[in-house]
C-alpha cells in the first residue's frame, strides 16, 4: 500500500478521532491539572521559555508517558556528558500530563519540556518551523505519521531508541501491516533491547540494516548498592522474626496474593521453615490485608504502626506497609515472589530482587515484562509457575519455595544465570548515546 494513500486516510480519520476523544481529554485535564498550559501547547502555542533559547538546533526527544520519560531521563543524562553535544539544546515532549509532571520533577532545568503537539498537518508544520530540530528521537514506540513525514521531507533524521514491541502490539501491528509499514519505513535508525527484536521490527517495515541491538536502557543497572537494613532488621527481631532465618519476600503484592504467599510459606515441609514478609503494592490496602489474614488464622505484625494483630500463638506474617523499604527487604530475602503475577495480571518488576541478590518465583501473568522474563527463562534464571501446573498455585508455589530453600546451589546458579542475562544490558544507555552521536556526526560530515 502506498504511503500517500496511508497518509491520506490517516489525515481524514484523525480529526474525527480527535473530536470524539475531546470530552475525555478535557475531563482528564481537569482531573490531573495543567489543562490550560497543556491545551495551548497541543496546538503549537508556546510561551517565552517553553522552547530552547538561541539559534542552536535542539535534539527533540519524545516520550509518551511516565515509563518512557524515565528512560528518556537516563538517555538525556548520558547525552549531556558528551562534549559533542555541549552546545546542543535538548527538548523533551510527552503525550500524557502525568508524563509531563514526572519530567518536570526529574529532569534538569537545562532541558526544555513541552506537551506533544497534535499530529495535525498545520500544527506540525508550525511547530517544526519554530523548533528547527536537528533530529527527532522517539523513545520505545510512539510514531506520529504527520510529524515523521514532515521531518523526513526536511531531511531531519528520525531515531527510534530502545524500541519496544510487546506480543500484543506486534499482533495488532501485523494485522494492520499494510497501513503501518509505509510509516515505519520512514525511521532512519532504530535500536532494540533483545537479539530477537530486529527480525520482528523488520517484519513491520523498518529496513533490517537500520536496526541495531544495543541492550535495554530500562535494565541498564549494576547490582544494587547495599542499603542500610538495620531499622528493618530491628523491627523483625523485635517482633519475633530472626533475620538469620529464611525469609520469603512477597514483593508489590495485589489482592489475594498475600493470603496465597502466607499459606504457601505455612505449608512448607518440616525442616525447611521460613518466614513471610509481605510488601503490598498499595500500602493503603493494609487494613483489608490484616482482616483477611487474621480471619484465616494468622498473626500479622504491621510495620507502619508497630502493632500486632490476631492470635499471638498463630503462624506469623510480617506486613511492611511503609514506602521505600522494598529493596531493603529483598536484601534480607532468601526467596522473592513477584506480585501482580498470580491473582492479577501484568506483573511487577522482576529485576529489583535479582539486583539485590534474591532469587525469584513468578506467577504466569507477567505481561508487562514479557521480553525480559523470556530472556531470564532462556538463561534458567527464574522459576515461573503456570496455570496448567496448578490453577490455584497453592501447592506449586509451596514446592517452588521448598526447592529454593533446600538447594542453595540451585539458588546460587539461578542468580549467576540472572547476572549473565542482565549483563547484556549493562552500558546500554551509553551505547545508545554513542549510536545517536555517531549518526548525527556522520550526517553532519556528509552535508
Amino acid at each position: 500500500m502506498s504511503r500517500t494513500f496511508v497518509l491520506t486516510l490517516y489525515r481524514l480519520l484523525l480529526p474525527i478521532a480527535l473530536v470524539i476523544g475531546f470530552p475525555g481529554f478535557i475531563v482528564k485535564g481537569i482531573r490531573r491539572g495543567g489543562l490550560a498550559r497543556g491545551f495551548a501547547q497541543r496546538f503549537g502555542k508556546f510561551s517565552d521559555g517553553d522552547l530552547p533559547a538561541g539559534n542552536a538546533r535542539p535534539l527533540w526527544i519524545h516520550a509518551v508517558s511516565v515509563g518512557e520519560v524515565m528512560l528518556a531521563q537516563k538517555l538525556i543524562a548520558e547525552l549531556q556528558t558528551r562534549r559533542e553535544l555541549a552546545d546542543t539544546p535538548l527538548l523533551l515532549s510527552t503525550t500524557t500530563t502525568t508524563g509531563y509532571r514526572v519530567a518536570r520533577e526529574n529532569l534538569p532545568e537545562t532541558v526544555s519540556i513541552i506537551h506533544n503537539p497534535l499530529d495535525l498537518g498545520w500544527i506540525v508544520r508550525s511547530v517544526v518551523q519554530r523548533i528547527q530540530p536537528q533530529a527527532l528521537i522517539l523513545i520505545e514506540a510512539e510514531i506520529w505519521p504527520n510529524l515523521v513525514t514532515h521531518l523526513k521531507s526536511k531531511g531531519v533524521p528520525i531515531f527510534l531508541i530502545n524500541a519496544r514491541l510487546s506480543p500484543r502490539s506486534e499482533k495488532r501491528y501485523q494485522k494492520a501491516k499494510a497501513l503501518i509499514a509505509p510509516i515505519f519505513r520512514l525511521i532512519d535508525h532504530a535500536t532494540v533491547p533483545f537479539s530477537t527484536d530486529p527480525e520482528r521490527w523488520a517484519s513491520l517495515g523498518i529496513p533490517s540494516d537500520r536496526i541495531h541491538c544495543l541492550g535495554s536502557i530500562k535494565f541498564d543497572a549494576p547490582r544494587q548498592e547495599q542499603q542500610d537494613t538495620a531499622d528493618l532488621r530491628g523491627w523483625l527481631e523485635r517482633t519475633g522474626g530472626k533475620t538469620d532465618e529464611a525469609w520469603v519476600i512477597g514483593g508489590s503484592t495485589h489482592a489475594g496474593e498475600e493470603r496465597l504467599i502466607a499459606d504457601a510459606v505455612r505449608d512448607i515441609a518440616d525442616g525447611s521453615p521460613a518466614r513471610a514478609l509481605i510488601i503490598p503494592r498499595h500500602a493503603e490496602r493494609a487494613p483489608s490485608i490484616i482482616s483477611e489474614l487474621t480471619a484465616a488464622g494468622y498473626q500479622v505484625h504491621q510495620r507502619s504502626n508497630d502493632t500486632s494483630h490476631g492470635d499471638a500463638h498463630a503462624p506469623a506474617v510480617w506486613l511492611c506497609d511503609t514506602t521505600g523499604e522494598l529493596q531493603r527487604a529483598y536484601q534480607l530475602g532468601t526467596v522473592a515472589i513477584i506480585g501482580k503475577s498470580f491473582r492479577a495480571k501484568g506483573g511487577q518488576n522482576p529485576i529489583e530482587p535479582l539486583r539485590a541478590g534474591c532469587p525469584i518465583i513468578l506467577g504466569p501473568h507477567m505481561q508487562n515484562f514479557l521480553e525480559i522474563v523470556a530472556d531470564l527463562r532462556q538463561h534458567k534464571a527464574v522459576m515461573q509457575l503456570s496455570e496448567e501446573e496448578d490453577s490455584d498455585y497453592a501447592e506449586s508455589l509451596t514446592r517452588a519455595i521448598e526447592n529454593l530453600l533446600t538447594d542453595p546451589d540451585f539458588s546460587a546458579t539461578m542468580l549467576t544465570n540472572a547476572d549473565q542475562s542482565l549483563a547484556q544490558h549493562l552500558g546500554a544507555t551509553a551505547r545508545n548515546a554513542d549510536f545517536v552521536i555517531e549518526r548525527l556526526t556522520a550526517k553532519s560530515e556528509s552535508t
